[in-house]
């Protein structure tokens, strides 16, 4: 059976130029209480910090999962991994990274998905990340 990994990203302080950029990413496992990632990355546009949670779940998992699909409600990062458009990789190297993964690993696929269980998770942590830095 193929695990369901739902990924997501989020950017603080992308609607105000004056403020700080910090991007970070989850995944999630569908049925596997537990497994659940989190990652602080480089990222100042959206889709780049979407093809990092990609990227993300995928090393994390790839060792402890024998098989399974990413989803990610972001079309323009699922699109241009599905269409293996390698055009983008000289501006997003994260991209070929993906690329060259799931040519080498067949156990491992991403799909487009609308509804992302990843994006409650993901602003739960950071939530608790803003509370922790009032303390």
């Amino acid at each position: 059976m193929t695990n369901r990994v739902y990924v997501d990203a989020r950017i603080e302080g992308i609607q105000d130029p004056k403020l700080p950029r910090k991007a970070y990413v989850a995944y999630v496992v569908k049925d596997v209480p537990g497994l659940q990632g989190f990652g602080k990355i480089d990222a100042y546009e959206t889709d780049d910090a979407e093809l990092h949670a990609i990227a993300f779940a995928i090393q994390q998992l790839k060792s402890k999962l024998k098989q399974f699909t990413v989803f990610s409600d972001h079309e323009p990062a699922v699109s241009q991994i599905l269409l293996k458009d390698r055009s983008g990789g000289k501006k997003r190297p994260i991209l070929l990274e993906i690329l060259n993964e799931l040519d080498s690993n067949s156990s491992i696929r991403v799909k487009l998905f609308g509804k992302n269980p990843a994006h409650r998770v993901l602003n739960k942590y950071v939530a608790g990340l803003k509370a922790s830095r009032k303390d």
